[in-house]
């Protein structure tokens, strides 16, 4: 069986869009959140997000009438492509067209609805008639194509030439976690010999933000300084803050990587998904489907439980999505061994369907660099908890094997289990 490794890594965030400056403000405690300036929050119940500054398309996208159809978050997705594409070092001719494939997870299920469409139903006086005529006169001609759910798959393929598998997830967390598991079944069973993957979140828009700020997921206090709101494991947590951004990793085959000196940052050797029986962002109190997810993807990468150094948790910060994630944990790893765990998410803020992508960068990083890193705002722990939760600073220490997971609202959960490259 093919074996496959991480050579290229891309990333737009709350923290930056350069993956050193990344790293480095994420292992410094630094925070992204900030109070939301792109739209107005007030009539929302939550105010604060991480939000990306200074991002400027034009230097990534060339093409104006790409630039113009394309949605934030496929800018954001695109732009995190390329850095991924540079950072591998990989040319045209190194890799056939059509083995090169591409696997995307992101939120967009439609464009962001324009304030034009609102009125056309204001116009509408109930009938669909009269809303179909209002929304003709009212909406550009470019509102279906920017709609295309799948729209980045175009945009990204195109760019670099890629003709090979392809596949757009729609959803939360999971979504760029299991696209990056997409693209190494396929090199791994030789579909594919290089694939990009990853995810995207466009989050911050009223359409977006009006939805997960409905659902109760989202925390709604005051604070003095926001950058401590989101503290997931902390026995005062009280939800989640979310963000926008993108990651975009480059998998290649082994053997191709090494034979033309590429840079390897660590190996993906497992991919693992399971379903949570508990209700929509309810999960169950044991995290049954997180507990599956784990223990295929160890399954898969022919690794016991043991060998295992740390979880790269997803780390909600709700009451009950974390205590269902430490239940998880301790169940797959026991309760007699403490496996490191944290969550990076109170750096960036929760950014949705790239969530999982982002937990893989930081897996990664973590095996390229053997340090862990530590959950931002985690002070006191529940009492009854056994695991060896990284707080306060990051940890020093030789890492083998991490296990990177991400659990969907709906109930879908992810692992993907990571190796030190030798």
């Amino acid at each position: 069986m093919r074996r496959v490794v991480v050579t290229g890594i891309g990333t737009v965030s709350s923290l930056g869009d350069n993956l050193q400056k990344v790293w480095t403000r994420m292992l410094a405690g630094e925070s992204g959140i900030r109070r939301i300036s792109s739209m107005n929050p007030d009539k929302f119940m939550t105010k604060f997000a991480g939000e990306v500054d200074n991002f400027s398309p034009d230097e990534y996208i060339t093409s104006i009438k790409n630039r113009e159809l394309m949605s934030r978050g496929e800018q954001l997705c695109f732009a995190s492509a390329a850095m991924a594409f540079k950072d591998t070092g990989l040319n045209s001719n190194q890799v056939l067209k059509e083995r090169f494939a591409v696997y995307i997870g992101g939120n967009k299920e439609v464009d962001t609805i324009p304030q034009e469409l609102v009125e056309s139903v204001l116009l509408s006086k109930g009938t669909l008639t009269e809303f179909a005529k209002a929304a003709k006169s009212k909406l550009s001609p470019s509102f279906s194509i920017r709609a295309l759910p799948a729209a980045v798959l175009h945009y990204v393929s195109a760019h670099f030439d890629i003709q090979g598998p392809n596949a757009y997830f729609v959803g939360t967390s999971n979504a760029s976690a299991a696209a990056i598991g997409s693209g190494f079944r396929s090199i791994r069973h030789g579909e594919a010999d290089a694939a990009l993957v990853g995810g995207f979140s466009d989050s911050i828009t009223w359409w977006n933000y009006m939805k997960l700020d409905a659902m109760g997921v989202l925390h709604r206090g005051e604070a003095n300084d926001c950058r401590k709101l989101y503290a997931p494991f902390d026995k005062k947590r009280n939800g989640t803050l979310i963000a926008e951004g993108s990651t975009m990793l480059v998998l290649e085959e082994l053997e191709q990587a090494k034979k033309r000196g590429a840079n390897i940052y660590a190996e993906i050797i497992g991919f693992g998904n399971g379903y949570d029986s508990g209700a929509i962002a309810k999960p169950s109190p044991n995290g049954a489907g997180l507990q599956v997810a784990m223990r295929k993807a160890m399954r898969d990468g022919s690794v016991g439980s043991e060998h295992i150094d740390y979880v790269c948790a997803h780390g909600s910060g709700t009451k009950l999505g974390d205590e269902s994630e430490v239940r998880a944990i301790e169940s797959v790893f026991g309760t007699d061994r403490s496996v490191m765990v944290s969550s990076v998410k109170p750096t960036t803020g929760h950014m949705v369907s790239n969530a999982g992508a982002f937990n893989a960068l930081a897996s990664v990083l973590t095996l390229s660099e053997q340090v862990v890193p530590f959950t931002l705002n985690c002070e006191t722990l529940e009492d009854n908890w056994s695991l060896d939760f990284i707080r306060h600073e990051p940890r020093q220490t030789n890492v083998n094997y991490v296990m990177s997971v991400a659990r969907g609202l709906e109930g879908q959960d992810t692992a993907l289990l990571f190796a030190k490259w030798k």
